[in-house]
């Protein structure tokens, strides 16, 4: 019941919109807001003009009307006469004047209409010494006026000069540009949101062609590519990260694949090896010296597997970057000796010559060391020896050396052996990697050796190189970093690999 009602709201999600909508819905957005603020913008300029206009025509009319008071001051008749023609001249936008004398407010003269449009309506008084900025103001009857006033003096007179606009036609045509605004900006609206939809549904075809790539994919189709060449510049980049990133999908699977093969392939061996012995122990009674030969060649066979497996383990770990290793300051060229110590036995039954190149005082004044996990770099010391023994004829020279260069510790093994082929020096260092085919467990390993070495050098942060030539010899060079840099991984206390 808890479980039904918990996945309710899930279930009744709404679906998030799509990329394009998003796009075409952010586009429309932006597009009406930068029109919206534009035609803002004019009609404000509009009706300012307009206003700015009205003011001017009326300061004018007021200027006209003291200019005649000046030339005419007892001249009543002049003064109607000019007012009436005034009045005649702007039918559309009337101009109600009105002339008053002195303190009494006596009306010398006004237009025919102004007690209706104006009487009603509190002017604003002029400023001592001159004329008012003016009102816009509205009527008792609805109609918009702009009105100003003049107090001017003439021969020892006061004359008050009102004045006042009809703006009707003026806020008609502004009702009008709003009217035409709002339409402007619904049919935008519309049109910018269709447009943005089909530029972007049409700038995001190339994700759906990349889309269907992706959706072919497969452990079985990956050598599909994305072909990016027309795509824009942003996309052009992802298509590249992405078929890099199949590229190395495809590699590592046919490298986990042949490894799986491999793996199979050195397990059946010994395992077969061991049925074998084990059916030959039972075909029939044996005394205890045979029973005991071919139990010591099972167990034997029995090792072999058990270091094939710790092998694998450990290349498996050293892949794995939470893998923590022991550090310790190591003297490289103690570690060296010991080496040679170790395997100059066997160096010198294979009739081999393994030798230490170490620097004179007169070349150095202080020893080679770096910060190590120690059992792990004798490891991959001792790989890279028992590989030079297994490929270096009698009469040959192994070189162990060390030296510093740019913060790192560069420790060689050098062999006169038969050296590497150049098409498998980029291999050489794979998992179960044989440069010769031929070779069995006597002759040679599982192909693990320099896969360790290799695993053991990107643990401490360093690489593993090879430089070789058929029948000239090889060198193989570990670069370790001095000390634990950064992106080394610090073991724990008391952990090690």
């Amino acid at each position: 019941m808890s479980s039904k009602t918990a996945q309710q709201p899930s279930e009744h999600r709404s679906r998030p919109w799509s990329l394009a909508t998003r796009l075409a819905v952010g586009f429309a957005t932006a597009a009406f807001a930068l029109l919206l603020l534009m035609l803002t913008y004019s009609y404000l300029r509009l009706s300012s003009s307009f206003a700015s206009e009205d003011r001017q025509f009326v300061q004018d009319e007021i200027l006209e009307v003291e200019t005649l008071l000046r030339s005419k001051p007892d001249g009543v008749a002049a003064l109607r006469d000019h007012l009436r023609r005034e009045s005649e001249a702007h039918l559309s936008s009337p101009l109600h004047i009105r002339v008053l004398r002195g303190l009494t407010n006596e009306t010398l003269s006004q237009t025919s209409e102004f007690d209706s449009a104006v009487s009603s309506i509190a002017l604003p008084p002029p400023r001592v010494g001159g004329r008012s900025d003016g009102v816009e103001v509205t009527n008792p009857l609805g109609v918009p006026l702009f009105a100003a006033s003049d107090l001017v003096s003439v021969d020892g007179q006061s004359f008050s000069i009102q004045m006042a606009l009809d703006r009707t036609i003026e806020n008609r045509l502004l009702g009008r540009y709003r009217q035409h605004m709002i339409g402007v900006l619904v049919v935008s609206m519309i049109a910018c949101a269709l447009t943005g939809y089909i530029i972007a549904r049409s700038g995001l075809r190339p994700i759906g062609r990349m889309t269907d790539v992706i959706a072919r994919v497969g452990s079985s189709t990956l050598h599909e590519r994305i072909e990016g060449q027309h795509f824009p510049a942003e996309l052009s980049l992802l298509t590249t990260t992405f078929n890099a990133m199949l590229h190395r999908l495809e590699d590592s699977f046919a490298r986990l694949s042949g490894f799986s093969a491999d793996i199979a392939h050195e397990l059946r061996t010994p395992i077969h090896n061991v049925r074998g012995i084990v059916e030959l122990t039972l075909s029939k009674p044996r005394s205890q010296e045979e029973s005991a030969n071919l139990l010591s060649n099972a167990l034997e066979e029995c090792q072999r597997i058990t270091r094939l497996i710790d092998n694998l383990l450990f290349v498996a770990r050293a892949e794995n970057p939470q893998t923590q290793i022991s550090r310790q300051p190591v003297d490289i060229f103690g570690e060296l000796r010991k080496i040679q110590e170790f395997y100059e036995p066997a160096a010198h039954e294979a009739g081999i010559t393994l030798t230490v190149d170490e620097p004179t005082a007169a070349t150095t004044s202080q020893p080679v060391t770096a910060e190590l996990d120690r059992v792990l770099f004798e490891n991959a010391l001792c790989n890279l020896v028992e590989n030079a023994i297994n490929h270096t004829p009698p009469a040959g020279r192994i070189t162990l050396g060390a030296r510093r260069e740019n913060g790192s510790v560069l420790i060689d093994v050098t062999d006169t052996g038969r050296g590497i082929p150049a098409e498998h020096l980029p291999r050489v260092f794979e998992r179960f990697h044989r440069v010769d085919p031929s070779r069995s467990k006597h002759t040679g390993g599982a192909g693990l050796g320099l896969a360790i070495v290799k695993s053991i050098a990107k643990l401490h942060g360093g690489t593993a190189a090879v430089e070789s030539h058929p029948n000239a010899g090889s060198r193989f060079t570990l670069s370790m970093p001095a000390t634990a840099s950064e992106k080394s991984h610090p073991a724990r206390d008391g952990e090690t690999l």
